[in-house]
């Protein structure tokens, strides 16, 4: 069975606050996930894309775009062929998926930085073609329903914690900006969610350190500062209790 997808190949970019791309354009299709940060990006048609933490944007073959950041971030781009024309058609009406809430699907997302040497070409052939599958079905079912009352509040407080991770503010900090009382936020969060909304920021910016763990020169001071965390030692208690190692040997694994 041949995969109606070719995988090219996939890079992550750690991008700072008013990075501008030009604008340009790929002789394939380009996904790209936004794990952290916000920012625009806008097409040639004059369409402008906003977006945050959590959302995919897809471009179209040869589809002229640029990209500019406006909160520090990062992106992973996966780059690929595609060989079946009723597929081409349907990702054509994909754009923008915003706010995915599938565990499932941002998983594989989150994974996709780590197949550069791992799997062979045909492995990530269909491993491109199921996140592609599942990007348009969460794209369909998001169509299709109808947001419970509160959901913009809760959505907006995930925004405000994934884009403030330096300095997290307080459930009832977040609630007075958005104009709800700390207790309904927190009842709406965890519904909607199903997770509360201070451990919800306590795991992004825990998932931040790892990243600045792996892939930046920082001390652990720093990377504490970095994360919100009132010292290294609140930092480090909190990180082996998440993850069951300390920040250092999670750096030297």
């Amino acid at each position: 069975m041949k995969s109606p997808v070719e995988y090219v190949l996939i890079y992550p970019h750690k991008l700072k606050a008013g990075h501008y791309c030009p604008m340009h354009f790929h002789d394939r299709f380009e996904i790209v996930f936004h794990p952290s940060g916000k920012g625009t990006s806008r097409l040639k048609t004059g369409k402008t894309i906003d977006f945050g933490p959590g959302d995919v944007v897809i471009y179209g073959k040869n589809e002229p775009h640029d990209q500019r950041m406006e909160i520090d971030g990062i992106d992973h781009c996966i780059q690929f062929h595609v060989n079946d024309k009723a597929l081409i058609d349907k990702i054509k009406r994909c754009d923008v998926i915003n706010n995915i809430r599938s565990r499932s699907i941002l998983k594989d997302l989150e994974d996709m930085s780590h197949w550069q040497d791992e799997d062979s070409l045909e492995a990530k052939n269909f491993r491109t073609a199921s996140i592609i599958y599942s990007l348009l079905w969460e794209s369909e079912r998001k169509k299709e329903e109808t947001p419970e009352p509160g959901f913009q509040f809760a959505m907006e407080a995930k925004k405000i914690v994934s884009s403030e991770i330096n300095a997290p503010p307080s459930v009832d900090d977040i609630a007075r900006r958005i104009g709800i009382s700390g207790e309904y936020l927190r009842h709406l969060f965890k519904k909607q969610f199903g997770v509360g909304l201070k451990e919800y920021s306590l795991e992004k910016r825990l998932e931040r350190a790892k990243e600045l763990l792996l892939h930046s020169p920082l001390r652990l001071k720093e990377i504490s500062e970095s994360c919100g965390f009132a010292n290294e030692r609140a930092f480090c208690t909190a990180f082996k209790a998440r993850t069951g190692t300390t920040p250092g040997d999670f750096k030297n694994r």
